[in-house]
């Protein structure tokens, strides 16, 4: 756990101590903007209950942590790091960038005592693509489709299998955090790109595995004659000529088949409707890769249960899986 003792304006704030749970809970914060109070206890892995009492006591100090979006609106909460708290978590993980695995922060936060000096001044331009909510209160289909992105991205890390580490988590809603356009965006080989809602990269034993996020909120058509219109076959045709154009292992690292696009949606009828409604026999063979290796569909309940559980449908194949390679593919 961290310790930290601060003095703003000459005044001592008393020692408070922040358990690895609780930083856990603010690196999501910091990495995916403004989050519910549900998704900070999945992130922390403590009850709704006494998350409630923790983000009150966090947001009500001298000096608060966390800002509550929302309170007293009749509608949910959204949890963000206010700037004492992003200069909090910078002193913990100065030699980090913001959005490493916290199992990779942990060792240099936890078992030491850590004093940071909330009374110097604060850079607030290091802090805007942190400290700026990305998200309103989640009053329409945008707002929902967001939440259900960071639901799957803190399921994945939480879930995450032994011997398996997080590389890295892109989500598409957040800036790059050198400044190029968004972080997940996807050069195709006719000129066009494509944006998928995350980019999970893990490591394991040196090789890396991709995969592209999609969340389907059963607001998208499958096909259409408008070819304008986006679809979740478009999709499926644009990510595989991203694999055929070979930019994977530049971009990612990852070879075929440790990458992987995932579509998340709403039920199982409609995981059946999306993969029926796919012309897959137009999707040719690359290097002996076929579709079912590549594309794999759940449901947003089943990935909360276990992003990485016995779930995963695949185009043509009979009985569910899990994501879990059981070999090693190195670049």
């Amino acid at each position: 756990m961290v310790k930290i003792s601060s003095r703003v304006r000459s005044r001592k704030i008393p020692i408070t101590t922040i358990t690895d749970s609780v930083m856990a809970g603010m690196l999501a914060c910091r990495r995916y903007g403004r989050i519910t109070r549900t998704q900070f206890a999945a992130a922390a892995r403590l009850s709704d209950h006494y998350t409630s009492g923790l983000i009150t006591r966090l947001a009500d100090r001298r000096v608060p942590i966390l800002s509550v979006l929302g309170m007293g609106l009749g509608k949910p909460d959204l949890i963000g790091l206010t700037v004492p708290g992003n200069t909090l978590i910078e002193a913990a993980t100065a030699d980090a960038r913001y959005d490493d695995s916290l199992n990779a922060k942990l060792p240099r936060i936890i078992g030491r005592d850590l004093k940071v000096d909330l009374s110097k001044p604060v850079d607030l331009s290091t802090y805007s693509r942190f400290s700026k909510p990305t998200m309103n209160l989640p009053s329409d289909h945008n707002q929902q489709h967001k939440r259900a992105v960071i639901d799957a991205m803190i399921a994945a890390e939480r879930d995450m299998p032994s011997g398996m580490h997080l590389d890295r988590i892109r989500v598409e809603f957040r800036k790059d955090i050198e400044g190029n356009g968004y972080a997940t965006k996807v050069d195709l080989p006719d000129g066009r790109s494509q944006k998928p809602d995350a980019v999970l990269t893990l490591r394991r034993d040196g090789c890396v595995e991709a995969s592209m996020i999609e969340i389907d909120m059963k607001s998208e058509m499958v096909t259409s004659f408008d070819a304008r219109r986006s679809t979740i076959q478009g999709k499926v045709f644009d990510y595989w000529k991203y694999l055929a154009s070979g930019d994977v292992v530049r971009r990612f690292g990852a070879t075929v088949p440790a990458f992987r696009v995932l579509f998340i949606t709403t039920s199982r009828q409609r995981i059946q409707a999306m993969i029926a409604g796919i012309e897959w026999r137009d999707l040719a063979p690359i290097g002996g890769i076929w579709p079912h290796q590549i594309f794999h569909f759940s449901t947003h309940d089943q990935c909360q249960e276990n992003f990485f559980g016995q779930h995963w449908t695949a185009p043509g194949a009979s009985c569910p899986h899990s994501l879990i390679l059981e070999t090693c593919h190195a670049a």
